[in-house]
């Protein structure tokens, strides 16, 4: 098997809970699909003569680097050095083109005092940004369809905008990109089948996550301005609130916040009982939800501190519903079940 020549099978074990080889070219495939469908989108808007319309060389550039550092980890485990000094880099490609956090709808990089400053910290803002979307949907790839589900949410959300605000050249890209995942989700998806029958990969869950950062950033800020600036974390949904949840819970308990482990929202659900598809369709709803209200704050427009609020305000409400999830899923493992209470009455002598 040539996948499993280069390494890009997941095989069953250590902290993996699927049964059987998967292979781990998701990433590969969906990347492909959707530069071959952007340039196929490019010669359709140059003939209508709707102007530029290609994805910019320095995201195409950045997302080959994911891709590339991706398939190798998913072929090798790089080390976390090599992973996060990747994803510095690509982010640095998309600053150094331009694209940068200057507005975070509460307050703008103009207010300090020299220029300079104004952009190295408009800089610093948009790495450590970039970086954190790409590791929390990295993160999150944990179950069949979820990254990948949850990115198309997101980008029908981001479809729907640019369309309603006329950008038509957008919106061509944006549908190209959502084609690609969901040619993917349909070989991914535990639907008509018991397991999936392909995965994600590093290589593309960190090629996702940069790609929902560029959109959300660019789609936010002064020059295209459709999304307010305070709507991008709730466009950006459930992976974040829940790694921020995960990394702040573990470094409360001493733990390293990048370690593996099975405290994910979608671990959780699994373990108070929820199969798959249920704990999948919950967390899909989240991120609808979540998006909607991104979203619909273009059209509401309600005050941005009370939209800012209501996000911060997740974290303690996502923390004390995982702590409900984690009490349910610890009672229904030291619960006795039928065969062992029937065990135990046999050697008592109990009827």
């Amino acid at each position: 098997m040539g996948g499993d020549y280069f390494g890009l099978v997941d095989h069953p074990g250590g902290h993996r809970t699927h049964g059987h080889p998967t292979p781990l070219i998701g990433g590969i495939a969906i990347t492909a699909s959707m530069l071959t469908c952007c340039l196929a989108a490019q010669w359709f808007i140059t003939a209508q003569g709707w102007g530029a319309g290609i994805l910019p060389g320095a995201l195409i550039v950045a997302l080959l680097l994911l891709l590339a550092v991706g398939v190798w980890d998913d072929a090798r485990a790089i080390s976390v050095r090599i992973r996060f000094g990747a994803q510095a880099l690509a982010a640095l490609v998309l600053v150094a083109s331009g694209v940068m956090i200057l507005d975070i709808g509460l307050a703008t990089v103009d207010v300090l005092p020299w220029a300079w400053l104004a952009m190295a910290a408009a800089a610093l803002i948009t790495l450590v940004a970039v970086v954190g979307c790409i590791n929390a949907y990295n993160l999150v790839d944990g179950m069949d369809g979820l990254a990948a589900g949850l990115g198309a949410v997101t980008l029908t959300g981001l479809l729907a905008l640019v369309m309603w605000g006329g950008q038509a050249s957008t919106a061509m890209l944006v549908f190209a990109q959502l084609g690609a995942l969901l040619g993917f989700l349909w070989l991914n998806l535990r639907v008509g089948r018991p397991r999936a029958l392909v995965f994600l990969g590093d290589a593309g869950s960190t090629t996702l996550g940069l790609l929902l950062a560029y959109w959300v950033i660019v789609l936010s800020q002064p020059g295209v301005a459709l999304l307010p600036p305070e709507s991008a974390l709730w466009l950006l949904g459930v992976p974040i609130i829940d790694t921020l949840r995960v990394m702040i819970e573990r470094w409360t308990r001493g733990d390293s916040p990048f370690n593996p482990g099975h405290d994910h929202l979608h671990h959780l659900l699994q373990g108070a009982g929820f199969s798959v598809n249920r704990s999948l369709a919950i967390m899909l709803g989240l991120q609808a939800l979540m998006v909607a209200i991104g979203v619909g704050q273009t059209l509401l427009q309600y005050p941005p501190e009370l939209l800012v609020l209501a996000w911060l305000a997740l974290l303690p409400l996502s923390m004390m519903a995982t702590r409900s999830l984690k009490r349910f899923t610890l009672a229904s493992t030291t619960r006795p079940t039928p065969q062992a209470m029937l065990a135990e009455q046999s050697r008592t002598g109990q009827r």
